[in-house]
């Protein structure tokens, strides 16, 4: 089914047919090619010889949130980028992104980064401007596709809106692959138990997905032993049988 929006312009008014694949769906196919794009990005993460992680949290990255785009035939571009003053003197960028799906924008996003950041204070302008415009193009594909990266056991929010968390004194990259920011010696051992658990078994079920079964399993498994089993062997799982299993359950 396709569904005709306005779109409103300074000098004309016309008609726009929004593309069926964002208009009225069946809600049960809508999840299922969700649970396909959301299990295929879970396998691109796999391969990655580093992932991103902040206190055991996993994070996409901007190209992630450009892979689950493909998916879904979404592409973000740079609607414009601005320089930012203080005291006349240059202080950081503005950007603002676009989100297109077959040549209609869907999502719109702006994002900024300045010298009062504290990986930022020092760095040369165009890693700053860099940074601003993939921040905004993130943002406005997380805007459109957090949803389906959290059914693959992600964070919603991009890595490069966080990175500045990082108290390591490194100033990371636009498309850093790990970083973390241990505040005492538990919040550093913690992260480096979930670091070995994410390196050593990549393909094992995220706390995420465990956390989210062990609160399906409780509501929707009435008879008790098969709930005792079912929550005993969740270490076991791999990312997607804990996947199927949370398909499985919200659908009884």
């Amino acid at each position: 089914m396709e569904t005709a929006i306005k779109t409103v312009t300074p000098t004309n008014t016309k008609m726009v047919t929004l593309p069926s694949s964002l208009g009225q769906q069946d809600p049960d196919q809508v999840l299922e090619f969700a649970h396909k794009a959301a299990m295929a990005l879970m396998q691109v993460i796999a391969s990655k010889p580093k992932k991103t992680v902040i206190r055991g949290e996993q994070y996409l990255c901007f190209e992630d949130f450009q892979t689950l785009g493909r998916f879904y035939g979404v592409t973000a571009g740079i609607e414009w980028c601005k320089t930012t003053t203080n005291e006349k003197r240059a202080f950081g960028y503005e950007a603002r992104s676009v989100a297109y799906h077959a040549g209609v924008v869907i999502s719109a996003a702006e994002a900024s980064c300045f010298r009062d950041e504290p990986n930022w204070q020092d760095k040369p302008s165009f890693q700053l401007k860099s940074m601003a415009q993939t921040r905004a193009a993130a943002k406005a594909l997380r805007n459109v596709l957090a949803w389906v990266a959290v059914l693959g056991g992600f964070k919603p929010t991009p890595f490069e809106e966080v990175c500045d968390y990082n108290k390591s004194g490194d100033s990371p990259a636009p498309f850093v692959t790990q970083t973390r920011e241990p505040n005492d010696v538990d919040a550093e051992n913690e992260f480096n138990e979930a670091q070995w658990r994410e390196e050593s078994a990549p393909h094992m079920i995220s706390e995420k997905q465990k956390g989210f079964l062990q609160r399906l399993i409780s509501e929707k498994i009435s008879d008790e032993d098969e709930r005792e089993r079912s929550l005993a062997n969740l270490d076991t799982l791999r990312r997607s049988e804990a996947h199927l299993m949370i398909s499985e359950l919200l659908e009884q």
